[in-house]
């Protein structure tokens, strides 16, 4: 294939798969956020399930450039606030190991902003599968749902992420390409099921907490 229609093919591909899962995402947090263990109710399935689609994409969208650019916005303000303080030796010249851990520091200070956004907006997908919502309703429920508790929604997140990346560098280095991919994938997908159903139990108690209800949806009390 010509790497001129690899490039679009490759996204084309990866949109297409992603698309693909949404509907099945928007059934799991319905069904893990509800007292349901044995079956998947009808109106899990069916209430809404093509505009609840519909607004994930598009809010998974907004969401993932909003962290995108308030990343990027805030290495640029970092690293030109570091070069104004400290010159820029540590950009041409090869670094030292406090060099390098300065640049480390200010890279992850750097990224905080965007963090805290992620992390303020992790219950979008939940707003819109379980209560109804909008993208735009969605968003700003999910960051009055997570406040107080951002810094403990973090570590839920972070800690399967931590210990996927090196068990995954694991089993490339220890196993053929192929049953590394094999493996890699079953890894990733576990992963991400155990991720959905921590902030499904995560978002049910700060529902409670904040003493919201589900007054729309599929879970309508």
């Amino acid at each position: 294939m010509s790497p001129l229609l690899a490039l679009p093919a490759g996204l084309l591909a990866g949109l297409t798969g992603g698309l693909l899962t949404v509907p099945v995402r928007v059934v799991t947090h319905r069904t893990l956020v509800s007292e349901e263990t044995t079956r998947i109710p009808e109106e899990y399935i069916f209430h809404r399930l093509g505009m609840a689609t519909v607004l994930s994409v598009v809010a998974n969208w907004v969401v993932a450039l909003a962290i995108v650019v308030i990343a990027l916005i805030g290495l640029a303000v970092g690293f030109v606030c570091l070069s104004l303080v400290v010159g820029t030796h540590l950009f041409t010249a090869t670094p030292s190991l406090t060099d390098g851990a300065i640049i480390a520091g200010v890279a992850v200070l750097s990224l905080l902003p965007s963090a805290v956004v992620g992390v303020g907006l992790v219950f979008t997908g939940q707003e819109i599968a379980v209560r109804d919502k909008g993208v735009l309703d969605a968003i700003r429920g999910s960051w009055a749902l997570t406040a107080g508790a951002r810094g403990r929604l973090f570590l839920l997140a972070a800690v399967p992420v931590v210990v996927q990346i090196p068990l995954s560098f694991a089993l490339f280095t220890a196993l053929p390409r192929l049953p590394a991919n094999v493996l890699t994938t079953i890894e990733s997908t576990a992963i991400s099921f155990l991720l959905i159903a921590i902030m499904a139990r995560a978002y049910k108690q700060r529902i409670h907490a904040t003493g919201a209800s589900f007054r729309t949806g599929p879970l309508s009390e």
